[in-house]
């Protein structure tokens, strides 16, 4: 096999030959069978040397893809960073900031500081720390001192960016939803007027839906609903809903089994998952794992704890932790 510099150009032309020889000549038939004989060979070599020159180009192109797909940029930041207000012209007093940096390209310093709140590394047995939201990140413990950690692209349905009747987590948002006998009662937040689903309620909505057959097991409306939408009040959910939450959930599933398999670690082996974020906070778990969010090994063991960022950064300023543990969780990490 030929190993060839990509500026290479390969032309083999293989020229005619011309046989002199009588029609009835014993020879003609000989030089003929030499003539395809040569051009096959020459054929074979030619398709070779193109091939060794295409593979190599391929090799080459897919090292450059796994390195990008593995890190598309580098770190902004691989230390804390603690300077003040002053010296970044926010304001004229010296009010001390403080900068966490993040553990990779895509999980970033807030899912760092939520970490180092729970104390992760303290569990000896393995945990899981999901943030769901568009870009949902994830870090497991295995129960030996190491951290693997991921992100998956959800997209934004479960913050209701792209839902039909979509809103974020304010009041009257439905938060919550039930359908018994085709009709829907729903919650919504600060019990106002409902104004349009968050991520926990267009989620909660289709567990209903496929709870109460409205749809099949590949989650597709039943001919009454399938062009019309199915309606809730003045909101309505459309088949376009159902399909961004089985895309969102379908990433977040598969990204915490390859996570898994990556630490070696079995759901049931998993003592505590805590689900941070807004969405977490209003999420009925039951029904996040009967749509298959999350695994059913996980029933009983799922702490939601909110926004973990916001927590880590105000136990960090009371000096509940060091900065120690932070970079400690950060050099532990197996991306």
């Amino acid at each position: 096999r030929m190993r060839l510099p990509a500026p290479m150009c390969i032309n083999i032309q293989l020229f005619p030959l011309s046989i002199h020889a009588d029609r009835h000549d014993e020879t003609h038939e000989h030089g003929i069978f030499v003539f395809r004989f040569v051009r096959t060979f020459v054929q074979i070599i030619r398709r070779r040397i193109e091939l060794a020159f295409t593979e190599d180009r391929f090799v080459r192109m897919r090292r450059l893809e796994v390195r990008a797909a593995r890190r598309f940029y580098h770190d902004a930041l691989e230390r804390i960073v603690q300077t003040d207000a002053q010296s970044l012209g926010l304001m004229e007093q010296t009010v001390p900031v403080f900068v966490s940096p993040g553990i990779s390209a895509y999980v970033g310093g807030d899912i760092l500081m939520g970490l180092a709140a729970q104390n992760i590394l303290e569990d000896k047995k393995p945990c899981l720390f999901l943030d769901l939201g568009t870009n949902a990140e994830m870090a497991l413990t295995d129960g030996n001192g190491k951290i693997y950690v991921t992100s998956a692209p959800a997209g934004p349905a479960f913050e209701a960016a792209n839902i039909s009747c979509g809103v974020g987590s304010v009041e009257g948002a439905v938060s919550s939803i039930c359908i018994k006998k085709g009709q829907a009662a729903v919650t919504t937040i600060g019990k106002k007027e409902a104004i349009g689903f968050c991520g926990s309620g267009i989620l909660e909505a289709v567990y209903e839906f496929w709870k109460n057959h409205i749809i099949d097991e590949t989650g597709l409306l039943i001919d009454d609903y399938f062009e019309s939408g199915f309606s809730v009040g003045k909101l309505k959910i459309t088949q376009t809903d159902i399909r961004q939450i089985q895309l969102a959930k379908s990433a977040v599933f598969s990204a915490i089994t390859i996570l898994m398999k990556h630490a070696g670690v079995k759901p049931q082996e998993i003592e505590k998952i805590y689900l941070a974020g807004g969405f977490g906070y209003y999420l009925n778990i039951e029904k996040a794992i009967g749509i298959g969010l999350l695994p059913r090994a996980f029933t009983g063991k799922i702490q939601t704890i909110g926004n973990s960022c916001l927590f880590g950064t105000k136990e960090y300023l009371l000096g509940h932790y060091t900065k120690d543990r932070i970079q400690k969780i950060k050099s532990l990490r197996n991306i």
